[in-house]
């Protein structure tokens, strides 16, 4: 690895936040969430289908249909996220998750909380869930470059205005929302460099604040292994480029690193 740094060190040309700034280290916390009721009945259903059918293939039969298994485990994801996304009828109100996401916002009181996602339909549920009291705003792919425009104007400059809601596909890089200090991943889908991305629009150069990431994780779920990937990338990144203020390395066991950087 010491190896590996020195190379970097010597073809990189972006230098590291932490060495042209005395910025404080974003708190990043992953918030184990326990699906419940109708919710945790679905995921439950759609797990054990799916292992029924994994358990009859052979091994020839896997590679065969190998492509199926995204879809199934992005199906999962929904669930988890919210059950609305696969067609059902549930409310925001029976979701565990909405439940954490309500206290978060309640416990932010005056700072701005940009809430992430990647699917439209549901952000645009819980930004209707949130306009009354925080004046929730919305930008996705699905929005108007206009209404974009002015959603961006009005969470920049309205103290009323304290949640966007925002996509982690479409807008997870080359906006300054340092308006925020707080990130919600009420969803994260599969890829690393969108969260990344999207930690970076309120955790940059001018920030006056310290920013905290709450991550939403269904417990027992897939959503906890993909995060467990993320931050194993997230990791070994830093320990390649020498971020070793990031993600309280400092505290990891020397189970956890070999854990890091064994093969996958």
């Amino acid at each position: 690895l010491k190896g590996l740094r020195g190379v970097f060190n010597q073809i990189g040309l972006q230098r590291l936040k932490s060495e042209v700034t005395d910025m404080l280290p974003p708190i990043r916390v992953p918030v184990r969430v326990r699906l419940d009721g109708r919710q945790a009945e679905l995921y439950r259903q759609m797990a054990e289908g799916w292992c029924v059918s994994l358990r009859s293939m052979t091994d020839r039969d896997f590679k065969v249909r190998a492509r199926e298994v995204l879809p199934h485990m992005t199906r999962l994801l929904q669930i988890a996220s919210h059950p609305a996304l696969l067609g059902d009828q549930i409310h925001e109100d029976a979701l565990a998750k909405v439940a954490v996401l309500d206290e978060l916002l309640e416990e932010a009181g005056d700072q701005k909380v940009l809430i992430w996602d990647v699917y439209p339909m549901l952000l645009d549920r819980l930004t209707a869930r949130y306009a009354t009291e925080y004046g929730a705003v919305c930008v996705h792919g699905q929005k108007t470059e206009r209404h974009i425009t002015e959603a961006l104007k009005r969470f920049n400059e309205d103290p009323s205005c304290r949640v966007m809601c925002c996509s982690l596909l479409a807008f997870g890089e080359g906006m300054n929302l340092q308006a925020a200090s707080v990130s919600i991943f009420h969803g994260i889908g599969w890829r690393y460099e969108k969260i990344v991305q999207a930690m970076a629009r309120i955790d940059r150069l001018g920030q006056s604040n310290r920013c905290t990431m709450y991550f939403l994780l269904g417990v027992n779920t897939i959503e906890e292994y993909v995060f467990d990937q993320m931050l194993r990338k997230h990791l070994l990144q830093a320990v390649i480029t020498g971020a070793n203020d990031e993600w309280e390395m400092s505290n990891m066991t020397r189970q956890q690193w070999l854990d890091i950087l064994k093969p996958a």
